[in-house]
């Protein structure tokens, strides 16, 4: 499903449980849910979609840590200078707040996090990625915790975000794609 959302070209993947999509179902279908258990990420779902419409490097894990859910569906949106995807619980839930897990995002010039932005209880670290950059670790609790994870590379901003996330499961997804290289 690709068309326009208030400027943005958008895609939604749902409905595709990782067996059939292991079993090399067609690609042509949308859909890609899939149960978080070090398993793979469903690149070649969002690949072509995300390489038709950014020109930011797109770097994408191969794998996703494991977690306590059984599914979680993607739903993307790109421009010409960003991309976003959405890791939700439900199939329509598009990032809203209740039924979101994370996101993985790239966008030229985008906001980071810093040490300023911190309340008493928050958390921050600096961390060595795969490839020998710096990024930036927090983890920002209210109702539930937010552990998101920034670094920059030729002035695009990459941030992934978990809710009630660990540093170790944000330093498998970036390295992951880090290793991987840019899509």
């Amino acid at each position: 499903m690709t068309g326009k959302l208030t400027g943005k070209a958008t895609r939604r993947l749902v409905g595709r449980s990782l067996s059939g999509w292991v079993a090399g179902l067609s690609l042509s279908l949308l859909g890609a849910a899939i149960a978080l258990a070090d398993v793979p990420f469903p690149l070649w779902d969002i690949l072509p979609y995300l390489q038709t419409q950014t020109s930011v490097p797109v770097f994408l894990p191969d794998v996703l840590p494991a977690a306590e859910v059984e599914q979680i569906y993607i739903s993307a949106e790109a421009d010409n200078i960003s991309y976003s995807l959405s890791l939700d619980y439900t199939q329509d839930c598009r990032g809203a707040t209740a039924c979101n897990i994370g996101s993985l995002s790239a966008e030229v010039g985008g906001f980071s996090f810093g040490p300023n932005d911190l309340l008493p209880g928050d958390q921050f670290a600096l961390v060595t990625l795969t490839d020998g950059s710096q990024g930036g670790f927090f983890n920002f609790c209210g109702a539930y915790c937010s552990a998101i994870l920034q670094w920059e590379r030729g002035g695009v901003l990459y941030t992934m975000y978990l809710k009630n996330g660990t540093l170790e499961e944000l330093l498998t997804i970036a390295n992951s794609a880090i290793a991987a290289g840019p899509r």
